[in-house]
């Protein structure tokens, strides 16, 4: 923990230890005749308030992590506003809207790998799948599903791959643009999934959805069978 978390932490800290030391006292004062009992089972029990208050802070976001969210959240807004309004406007080539789909799906990984930097670029892709346009509101397992591929590729061309994904289904003319280069960036993945590598470079990459989503490398070696594990 840096110097410059720690200072709003031990605040946060003085100031919930004081609420507790308050209301124990007062409760344990008026408890008991109006005197303050110093028995060790009440001194245990102040003394696990504090423990749990101190651990609560410790693992508490600072307001700087929730300024970053906040920040993540308005840039996602403002990259899903720049697409509504070309694609409003009208009268872009096919490379222009594959382009503006692909430029988006940067925006919005980059975003969410500021709003959440413990995870990995699996749970930063399907954030991104879920906050596209007409594409949320589904069970997490479905973004999952769909950007596991992606998430072995380098922080780079992972976000651009699932723009292209995303183009295959909105709109194939746009992304015939980029056929061969999607085909490029596939071909490591599918050499992955041919020598049976994919999900232990999967678990390499994507560490934290490996640990809090096991049911998707269930997923992935039912999806390639031997060949994905």
């Amino acid at each position: 923990m840096s110097s410059k978390e720690s200072v709003p932490r031990f605040f946060t800290f003085v100031f919930f230890a004081a609420i507790w030391t308050f209301l124990f006292f007062t409760i344990a004062y008026f408890s008991n005749n109006g005197t303050i009992p110093i028995r060790w089972p009440y001194l245990a029990v102040f003394s696990i308030g504090l423990i749990l208050i101190g651990i609560l802070c410790i693992a508490m976001p600072t307001g700087e992590i929730f300024a970053d969210r906040a920040a993540a959240a308005t840039e996602r807004e403002k990259a899903r506003e720049r697409e509504s309004k070309k694609w409003i406007e009208g009268g872009w080539t096919p490379q222009e809207r594959a382009e503006s789909v692909i430029d988006t799906q940067r925006h919005l990984f980059d975003a969410n790998r500021r709003s959440h930097p413990d995870r990995d670029p699996h749970a930063w892709l399907a954030l991104t799948l879920e906050g596209r346009n007409n594409w949320g509101g589904r069970e997490e397992s479905y973004y999952h599903g769909l950007t596991s591929r992606y998430s072995v590729l380098d922080l780079a061309e992972a976000p651009v791959a699932l723009g292209l994904f995303i183009l295959h289904r909105e709109d194939p003319q746009s992304a015939a643009v980029y056929g061969k280069k999607f085909e490029q960036m596939m071909l490591p993945i599918y050499e992955l999934i041919e020598k049976g590598e994919f999900l232990s470079r999967w678990r390499t990459t994507n560490p934290w959805t490996a640990t809090n989503h096991p049911e998707v490398a269930e997923e992935i070696e039912e999806r390639f069978g031997k060949a994905g594990a």
